[in-house]
């Protein structure tokens, strides 16, 4: 133990020595200081010791683009799409305040849920345990992500049309040079599409044609003139992502669940049965699906059904050898108790389905909704490769 004098000195010492760091370091910022109030160019220069390229530069003086590039310099694949703040999706490639940063390295992580994003391994993911950088993450890990963005749109358009679009998205044939719009179904959509083409487009003379045990509506003007028909040119107004409506994403709430329920009217299934593996307690289980030849296009209606808080799964399925089809069909699913109550709730009975939809609405309640709070998806999968981002 120090005698008391000898304790003093030693403070005394310890003092001066905090009193010199901190002239130091307040000499330091000021100069820190004066570099940065020429400029972020001159501070690049005097303070970190590296001359900007005209390329970074550009970014260094806007605002917003250094802002980006102080907290998000992690890179998804340039095919993200992203949310924006006013409901729309955009490709993160066609987005104003984003960059290209070049080919990387890039890592695909797959959840249990049928959610996928690409990557590099800087970028940051939320878990339970805080933000966690990718190549931090192991099969099994849980990450957070979002569980509804309810942010509609304002776009006026008639609820004729929303079916119309709709219809064509999912079983119709459009955009061909020189080629009638055409949309193929069975009773009731046929008599629907039809009676909603004539409202809203007189110049439309539909046609039927027998098509096996479908109908072949061939839409097209009195004249016969493919290209400058009233329905054709509202379609080439219209913005479309691998097929996919941007439109859709600007609906106000109403006219967004009537365009959902038509699509899977047209496209869509409630499957039905009895098994071990039952998801909604013992007994009957049962789920709702579409389908879809483009990866893009189901991500599109997934990020759409979110509005809603509807989470879905999407799973690949390859065609047998034997199948002259060759590629792969992409499967979306609603399963989960939650999603499937929100789906009724706001979708409604599935147009056409309605027997098929009350039979499925009486199973859900006949059992308590179990909002499954803090149940985040788990990576399963990831494969590494090169990517533009």
């Amino acid at each position: 133990m120090l005698r008391p004098g000898l304790h003093r000195r030693v403070e005394k010492v310890e003092e001066a020595a905090r009193a010199r760091n901190d002239a130091t370091e307040n000499a330091a910022f000021a100069r820190l200081k004066e570099i940065a109030d020429k400029g972020i160019i001159a501070f690049c220069k005097e303070a970190l010791g590296f001359e900007p390229t005209k390329y970074q530069a550009k970014f260094l003086l806007n605002t917003r683009q250094f802002q980006a590039q102080c907290w998000c310099r992690q890179c998804v694949d340039e095919n993200t799409f992203v949310y924006l703040s006013n409901g729309n999706i955009v490709r993160i490639k066609d987005l104003p305040e984003a960059w290209y940063s070049g080919e990387k390295e890039c890592f695909s992580v797959l959840t249990d849920d049928g959610r996928e994003i690409i990557a590099t391994a800087e970028h940051r993911f939320l878990t339970r345990k805080g933000w966690k950088r990718l190549d931090q993450l192991r099969v099994g890990s849980h990450i957070i992500v979002p569980d509804i963005v309810p942010v509609f749109g304002a776009s006026e358009i008639s609820p004729e049309r929303v079916k119309i679009l709709a219809y064509l998205i999912t079983d119709g044939s459009f955009g061909h040079p020189n080629q009638s719009v055409k949309f193929t179904g069975k009773e009731p959509y046929i008599s629907e599409m039809e009676s909603c083409v004539l409202k809203e487009f007189p110049d439309i003379h539909p046609k039927r044609y027998q098509k096996g045990n479908c109908v072949d509506l061939l839409l097209t003007s009195h004249r016969g003139n493919v290209r400058e028909n009233t329905l054709n040119a509202w379609l080439r107004k219209l913005v479309f992502l691998d097929g996919f409506p941007k439109i859709a994403f600007d609906l106000p709430e109403d006219k967004l669940t009537l365009f959902l329920n038509r699509m899977f009217a047209a496209d869509g299934h409630i499957a039905m049965g009895s098994s071990p593996r039952n998801r909604l307690g013992v007994g009957n289980w049962f789920e709702i699906g579409f389908g879809t030849p483009s990866h893009h296009f189901a991500q599109a209606l997934s990020l759409l059904l979110l509005k809603f808080g509807i989470r879905t799964h999407i799973t690949v399925e390859h065609p047998a050898p034997t199948n002259k089809y060759t590629k792969p069909f992409f499967r979306l699913r609603v399963y989960d108790i939650t999603s499937l109550v929100r789906f009724f709730g706001k979708v409604g009975p599935i147009f056409g389905k309605e027997t098929r939809s009350l039979e499925a609405m009486r199973i859900l309640a006949d059992r308590q909704a179990r909002i499954e709070a803090g149940d985040c998806p788990k990576v399963t999968t990831f494969r590494h490769f090169n990517a533009s981002s």
